[in-house]
C-alpha cells in the first residue's frame, strides 16, 4: 500500500485546497461544540482539487490526536477494521471503522469514523478476476505531519460492514449486574460516549477515539 508522510507544506501538492478545508472543519465543529483537532472533513472528489493523491477518488481529512505522532506511519498504513463499539451504557451500539495501532508497552490506541461514511469514501476500480473493489483515501493530520495512504475494500468487507451494520440495531438483555457496572462506567466517563472528538482510556489502558465526520455538501 503506497503512503507518504510530509510536513503541511509538501501537503499542498497533494491537497491543494487543505488550509480551506482544515477551516471549514473548525468553523463546522466549532459551531457543535466539538474539538476540531479530534474530527474529520470528507471531501467529494470534486472537492479535493488538481493533485497528486492517488489518483481521483474523494478523501477522507482526519485530524489525529498529537500523541499519536510518533505512530503515524503504522496507523496510515494500517487496513481498518470494522467493529461495532457499545456505548458505556450499553444502551446504544454503534458500527465504525477502526484503525487500531500498539505502542511499546502492548497498549492499544485506536482512532475511528463511523462506518457509515464508506459508501460516500470509497471509489470502485477494476480488478483483475472481476470481483468488485474499492480504494479509500485517507490523510491523517498530526501536528505539522500529514499522512496520506489509504484501504483497499472487497465484497467480503462490504458483507462484513453490512452485517455489523445490522448487529448494531439488534438488542441485548444484559444481566442486573452488567447494567449496574455500566452505570458506574458512565458516571466514571462522565458520558456513555466520553470518546468523541476526545481521546478516552479505558480500564485496561487502551485509548480510544470516534473523530466526527463532517462534510463540505
Amino acid at each position: 500500500m503506497k503512503s507518504s508522510i510530509v510536513d503541511r507544506q509538501a501537503a499542498l501538492r497533494y491537497l491543494p485546497g487543505l488550509g480551506d478545508h482544515q477551516h471549514t472543519l473548525y468553523e463546522a465543529c466549532t459551531r457543535n461544540g466539538i474539538n476540531w483537532n479530534h474530527a474529520a472533513i470528507l471531501l467529494s472528489a470534486d472537492e479535493v482539487g488538481i493533485n497528486q493523491f492517488h489518483g481521483d477518488g474523494p478523501v477522507l481529512i482526519a485530524n489525529i490526536p498529537l500523541y499519536l505522532q510518533p505512530h503515524l506511519a503504522q496507523v496510515v498504513t494500517t487496513q481498518p477494521e470494522i467493529i461495532n463499539i457499545d456505548s458505556l451504557d450499553l444502551q446504544d451500539t454503534d458500527s465504525f471503522a477502526v484503525w487500531s495501532v500498539k505502542d511499546g508497552d502492548g497498549r492499544l490506541h485506536s482512532v475511528a469514523v463511523h462506518a457509515s461514511i464508506l459508501p460516500n469514501l470509497l471509489t470502485q476500480t477494476e480488478a483483475s478476476d472481476s470481483n468488485e473493489i474499492s480504494f479509500a483515501r485517507v490523510a491523517f493530520c498530526c501536528g505539522d505531519a500529514v499522512a496520506m495512504g489509504g484501504f483497499w475494500f472487497d465484497e467480503d468487507d462490504l458483507f462484513e460492514a453490512q452485517a455489523a451494520g445490522m448487529c448494531s440495531q439488534s438488542y441485548f438483555d444484559y444481566s442486573e449486574a452488567e447494567r449496574i457496572a455500566a452505570e458506574a462506567k458512565v458516571i466514571k466517563a462522565g458520558s456513555p460516549t466520553p470518546w468523541i472528538a476526545t481521546p478516552w482510556q479505558d480500564d485496561d489502558g487502551s485509548m480510544f477515539t470516534q473523530l466526527p465526520v463532517c462534510s463540505k455538501q
